[in-house]
């Protein structure tokens, strides 16, 4: 019998075996899968304060520059918030259009990219807005919080932009900002459990594209929490633009990199991408979506059929890798079909439409091989008996 292979768990260091996918580990459960990604580098970031009055008007302020050096609480503060937000359920999309108004957020935002602005103009504008979103809220009325701004990039590449995260949080026993600085003091642990009004730009993409809408590059992305964080999505302008194709593509891709990362057996990839399809196009009778949650548990139970450890696993993957997949999902049967397909030419006119998890390198067992170093590909498949016939006088 051979002897079953293991490695240490990436967070705690506990042998675990090569099957597990997030560690046994007593107390660990860490996802062992992690998608590369260059380490933060913040530029900026920076608090506000929306306060509820007694006569339910609202007053903002914004507080200093926080010092982000390598060590401090702020550092850390912003590290751990970019982490929570990666792991919660996101919309992905645009801003709505604001008819050419000046003072609407994007707007405000592309002077900030061009220099006109400093992060503490920026926060400033923002806060107005948000005050004004909050008066202007019918019913119940927000409680108020404060805004943490951030300004930080997660590539290496000097023509990117970065990204701003903005998120509303109350304080808690896990942290304490200043009262009157609005920076955080020192703090023990964050606890951010109740994380429901966020949002995060990518600005190279909102810079390029701007004001107009491609599906494929939506550049907005937030938590839509509950009614309560209305007023906040309304302040920053967002638009709930759900784009079914680009959510299915994006889904299957991240399958396909998670199986690559975990060097699974091939039966056990094309299992995963038959139940997943399997799971999008035949959906109950008195509903036309299927959440990604769903979907996510689909992939994680097949894992366990197959005999890995695997809680949280693909979840963890799915969202760490910012692959942008909405909550809700409407699939079609023709939109899940070409979510999987890729399209490849030859250059003497000869193409192929294959999914992707049949696709492998030189030496695998995909019907589907192609050679890097000859650029050469052979497909490999038994012809249906429908077809035999005619292939027969073929040739």
């Amino acid at each position: 019998m051979t002897a079953e292979q293991t490695k240490p768990c990436i967070a705690c260091g506990h042998i675990i075996s090569t099957k597990d996918l997030v560690c046994t580990h007593d107390g660990c459960g860490a996802a062992q899968l992690q998608p590369h990604s260059c380490p933060m580098t913040i530029c900026s970031a920076i608090a506000g304060a929306l306060t509820k009055e007694r006569s339910a008007s609202f007053s903002c302020r914004v507080g200093d520059e926080w010092p982000v050096s390598q060590s401090d609480a702020s550092s850390r503060f912003v590290v751990e918030v970019e982490q929570k937000f990666s792991r919660k359920n996101k919309f992905h999309s645009h801003f709505a259009d604001d008819c050419g108004e000046a003072n609407s957020f994007p707007r405000i935002l592309k002077r900030y990219l061009q220099g006109d602005l400093d992060v503490q103009q920026l926060t400033s504008q923002l806060m107005f807005k948000l005050r004004s979103a909050a008066l202007d809220t019918s019913g119940s009325k927000p409680t108020g919080g404060n805004v943490v701004v951030t300004h930080y990039k997660k590539s290496n590449d000097i023509d990117d932009a970065g990204r701003l995260l903005i998120v509303m949080v109350t304080q808690t026993d896990g942290f304490k900002l200043d009262p009157t600085t609005i920076i955080p003091q020192e703090i023990d642990h964050i606890d951010l459990k109740a994380l429901r009004q966020a949002a995060m730009i990518d600005l190279t993409q909102f810079d390029a594209v701007y004001p107009e809408k491609p599906a494929d590059e939506t550049y907005l992305h937030f938590i839509q929490g509950h009614s309560s964080a209305e007023f906040f999505k309304a302040a920053l302008g967002c638009d709930v633009d759900a784009n079914n194709k680009t959510s299915i593509k994006n889904f299957f891709e991240a399958l396909h990199d998670f199986c690559k990362s975990a060097d699974l057996e091939t039966d056990l990839t094309d299992q995963l991408f038959d139940c997943v399809e399997h799971a999008m196009v035949n959906l109950p009778k008195d509903r036309d979506f299927i959440t990604k949650d769903e979907l996510v548990r689909v992939v994680e139970s097949e894992l366990r059929e197959g005999g890995y450890s695997a809680e949280g696993a693909f979840s963890s993957y799915l969202e760490v890798g910012d692959y942008k997949v909405n909550d809700y999902i409407e699939p079609t049967n023709l939109g899940v079909k070409k979510g999987q397909e890729i399209n490849i030419k030859g250059v003497n006119g000869i193409g192929v439409q294959i999914k992707m998890n049949l696709i492998g390198g030189k030496d695998s067992d995909k019907a589907f091989c192609f050679n890097p170093d000859t650029k050469e590909a052979t497909l490999t498949f038994t012809v249906d008996e429908a077809d035999v016939e005619q292939l027969n006088e073929l040739i």
